[in-house]
């Protein structure tokens, strides 16, 4: 058996030329071992990406992390793999009060994390030393047990953050941290930030309407579980790259991409939703996305799917056949607006403990067949404008357990009083026919139609499929 022991040694004058020597001793019973190769590799998210490669027994690296190392000797044999971490020696204050420092800085009056700021343009993590007079207290953002300080300053648009240290550590909690730079165009750098510690990333990016690219490649999400409102309203943001996101204890994806009105392809195939329990408004409005790949999603721990696709109104197709719905409890909204959408399958769809599909299917205008035959309604309070404007639907598919009996019939806010919770579920419906003949009218589009046909004397606009 061969083993692998070894220590990081600091390597550099000061913190910001640090390289740390990794001195490694290799063994095969009691001897040493000198012919062969040393393999290390600084870990992200879990793993190593790229294995280096050294026939000396010693390495270096300029950056904080955890390495993985391992040793092959001549013959082929390899050694066990050992993990060596090293820690920044600076780290941010939360994201919160790092984002009133910002908008502080640039000139705002007594800012909070949700005040928009538009005089922060840029910012930048800078690799020179500012003068002494940015080096006090005012400017320091890092924590008191940073062993070196970070501090930050405005000038001309770009706020600066600079440290001795190579790499900053990112707070556990950094939600907010760059939230309402309605102005910000550019983050450089951020590479240099370390996310290892960070549990929560709600709202980072919330509001920043003007971002229109962001490098998160080298961002270690494993152990964030909050990214509700992570990127909501980066409405300039033209794509996303997150395959590299590790997305395993993340528990809230809540209007995660809302409002990022300019993608147009966002591929989620890596992402892991074990976790997570919902998922309301996770891609709402994102009015321009044509592709959206959510094939790897595990939903079955989620309980709100609300206003989950709402205004898609791009997309033309949406594969969700292998969501497991058994605990979501709110499908409101969940499909309104997706104009382009022709097929919708939702027949693995168990609805048992569904309590309100408000405006569900709701403009689905290139709608025309629907199959609900799997549909269990008995727990359904609200259905009011469940398929309202699906001008091309001809046909829905039901089965007995498609029921209105627990409908409140109580009223909607904001709407007149004719509007409950039992009303206008098929308004605009045009073209809707039930199997024995009813057709669509203005006059009964309520909750009293929302079974299956019985002709001139129980009509209705469903559909048994073996009525055909």
């Amino acid at each position: 058996t061969i083993a692998v022991t070894g220590k990081s040694v600091y390597y550099g004058e000061t913190a910001k030329n640090a390289k740390y020597r990794f001195n490694v001793n290799v063994t095969q019973g009691s001897e040493n071992i000198n012919k062969g190769d040393l393999y290390y590799g600084k870990m992200e998210n879990g793993n190593v990406r790229n294995w280096k490669k050294t026939a000396d027994n010693t390495f270096l690296v300029d950056r904080e992390g955890t390495y993985q190392i391992y040793y092959k000797d001549a013959a082929g044999n390899v050694s066990n793999v050992e993990e060596y971490v090293i820690e920044p020696k600076a780290t941010l204050i939360d994201g919160a009060s790092f984002n009133i420092k910002m908008k502080e800085l640039s000139g705002a009056n007594s800012p909070t994390h949700s005040t928009d700021n538009t005089n922060i343009n840029e910012f930048i993590l800078s690799d020179v030393k500012p003068n002494n007079s940015i080096l006090i207290d005012t400017n320091k953002v890092s924590t008191n047990e940073s062993q070196y300080p970070v501090y930050m300053w405005f000038d001309s648009g770009t706020i600066y953050l600079w440290s001795e240290e190579n790499w900053i550590k990112m707070n556990s909690n950094s939600a907010n941290i760059f939230r309402q730079l309605t102005k910000l165009r550019i983050i450089n750098n951020l590479y240099k930030l370390n996310t290892s510690d960070v549990t929560s990333m709600h709202a980072m990016f919330y509001g920043d309407n003007n971002l229109e690219k962001i490098d998160l490649s080298f961002f270690n999400t494993q152990n964030v579980t909050a990214m509700s409102y992570m990127f909501y309203n980066c409405k300039e943001l033209i794509s996303l790259n997150l395959s590299n996101f590790n997305t395993q204890n993340v528990t809230s994806m809540i209007a995660m991409f809302m409002y990022c009105g300019k993608l147009k392809k966002l591929d989620l195939s890596n992402f892991n939703t074990n976790r997570v329990t919902s998922m309301a408004s996770m891609f709402s409005v994102c009015s321009d996305l044509e592709f959206l790949n959510i094939s790897s999603f595990n939903t079955s721990r989620v309980t709100d799917m609300s206003g989950m696709f709402h205004a898609c109104s791009n997309l033309e197709s949406l594969n969700i056949t292998n969501f497991n719905t058994g605990c979501v409890t709110t499908m409101s909204n969940m499909f309104q607006g997706l104009k382009k959408i022709t097929v919708l399958d939702v027949g693995g769809f168990n609805t048992s403990k569904v309590t309100t599909m408000r405006a569900m299917f709701s403009e689905c205008e290139g709608l025309q067949i629907l199959d609900l035959t799997n549909f269990d309604t008995h727990k359904v309070e609200n259905m009011w404008f469940m398929f309202r404007g699906c001008t091309n639907l001809t046909t829905i598919y039901t089965s007995n357990n498609f029921v209105i009996s627990a409908l409140t019939n109580q009223h909607i806010d904001g709407y007149g009083n004719d509007h409950t919770s039992s009303t206008y579920l098929f308004l605009e419906c045009a073209k809707l026919r039930g199997s024995a003949g009813t057709t669509y009218s203005y006059s009964r589009t309520d909750a009293t139609y929302a079974h299956i046909d019985g002709g001139t004397s129980n009509p209705g606009y469903f559909t048994r499929k073996d009525n055909i």
